[in-house]
């Protein structure tokens, strides 16, 4: 029987405004295509904590060369990723049948995000495994065991949903349910699938 729902952050509870990353690459006078392959190696360290975001913002600078000022680059970041309200709405909606609760990639920002995020609202916070928080990140095996034990689950009682192929991979490998995310509706019809012999 499935008795928790444990969600990805970004792709699934909030988005990335393409936006965000248009301004940030036109701040530096690169494509957005150029500007994201360069973001997306660059934050990899960030997840574990293997880089601040104070550096990370430093490095994506001096990558381009170019004077951009700092305090402007922070400015676009913050506002990168906004809460998606409508999943937030949903997440909400099944709380009265499962467990929720999250399982994200993310540096030391995440408490900043957190303001705008209000993730707290949806997920108790001691449901919430933040990467940075516990020094290990997905797809690797230790991050999806340590919350399966906090959440008191075996792996087949626990549906993991990201828009990330190789971490759902990484779950069904552990012996959970994976619903690789695409959107709100998909996702409901896959989950009533699982669910359906409950």
């Amino acid at each position: 029987m499935i008795k928790a729902l444990i969600f990805d952050n970004n792709g699934v509870l909030t988005k990335t405004e393409g936006d965000g990353i248009n301004k940030m690459a036109e701040l530096f006078g690169v494509s957005h295509d150029e500007y994201n392959e360069v973001w997306k190696e660059y934050a990899k360290p960030l997840d574990d904590g293997g880089l601040t975001s104070e550096e990370f913002l430093m490095k994506v600078i001096n990558y381009f060369g170019k004077e951009v000022e700092i305090d402007s680059l922070r400015e676009i970041y913050y506002d990168c990723y906004d809460r998606d309200d409508e999943m937030h709405e949903t997440v909400k909606n099944l709380r009265d049948k499962f467990e929720v609760a999250l399982l994200s990639n993310f540096g030391d920002s995440f408490d900043k995000f957190e303001e705008k995020w209000r993730t707290h609202e949806t997920i108790k916070p001691e449901n919430m495994f933040v990467s940075v928080k516990l020094g290990m990140r997905k797809p690797h095996r230790d991050i999806y065991e340590h919350a399966l034990s906090k959440l008191g689950l075996e792996p087949h009682e626990a549906v993991f949903i990201d828009d990330r192929l190789e971490n759902i991979e990484a779950a069904k490998d552990l012996g959970m349910h994976g619903i690789h995310f695409s959107n709100r509706d998909q996702f409901l019809v896959e989950l009533q699938g699982l669910t359906a012999n409950d």
